[in-house]
């Protein structure tokens, strides 16, 4: 089984339960932006990846969405979603287009999804097409260049969302070779924020504001200095990014 068909297998049929995320720093910043910075009472949005549909819900409470649409791979996710009141269905975004009209949403969440598809470029076009002239996207990747991945490769280990194997979370500074239950969700892509912003930029979206959060799983050691250093969202272990179409 190849890592990609693996990755799918997992989330297929084990979604992401997203009431479990409500404390989780980067939905923590996730949410301190959408009051901040996205236009409120949009017509339409769109969370791309919805999960059971909780954290899609509380997006709508804040912006005050009239309608909330979602999508996710899981068939089983989606039937959790419709009973939170989204209007969501099952597709994978690698295989099929998403069947909406062009420009057709105010305002897109896609949390914690690029990195685990193997065409992100396909998901660009497509949020690039859904999206409204004037409307907001939000999208949210594991940071390859964190300021600890960046220290551990100096000294011979991995970065820190990096795996080599299926079975095995090996080669990371003092995080043991103990089996993990679910090594084979690993990350098919991996971005620094220099990069992501170079391929949005590919396909018609500007950055209008980027911020980092924090790993809630990262060793006590260290979180004192990933407070103060997820501030810097080249350095943060997860970036937010708010993106529009660029007018050029």
């Amino acid at each position: 089984m190849n890592k990609i068909v693996s990755v799918k297998k997992i989330y297929t049929s084990g979604y992401s339960k997203t009431i479990r995320l409500k404390n989780n720093l980067r939905v923590i910043e996730v949410l301190s932006l959408l009051n901040c910075f996205i236009p409120k009472n949009p017509e339409r949005m769109l969370d791309v990846g919805c999960g059971d549909g909780y954290l899609s819900a509380e997006f709508s409470k804040i912006l005050g969405a009239k309608q909330v649409f979602g999508i996710d791979i899981s068939p089983v996710a989606v039937k959790d979603a419709l009973g939170h009141g989204i209007k969501a269905i099952a597709l994978d975004t690698d295989e099929e287009d998403l069947p909406y009209e062009d420009a057709y949403f105010d305002f897109i969440f896609c949390g914690g999804l690029i990195e685990l598809v193997f065409d992100p470029d396909r998901l660009l076009k497509e949020l690039h097409r859904l999206l409204k002239e004037n409307g907001y996207l939000i999208l949210t990747f594991p940071n390859l260049g964190a300021w600890a991945s960046r220290i551990a490769v100096l000294f011979g280990y991995l970065p820190y969302y990096s795996i080599v194997s299926r079975i095995y979370d090996v080669g990371k500074f003092r995080i043991p070779a103990n089996k993990y239950k679910n090594i084979s969700k690993g990350f098919v892509r991996l971005y620094t924020l220099h990069s992501f912003c170079q391929l949005v930029g590919k396909y018609g979206f500007k950055i209008i504001k980027a911020k980092g959060a924090g790993e809630n799983t990262a060793p006590l050691f260290m979180r004192c200095i990933d407070v103060i250093l997820s501030k810097i969202p080249s350095l943060a272990f997860q970036v937010i990014c708010i993106l529009k179409k660029d007018a050029q």
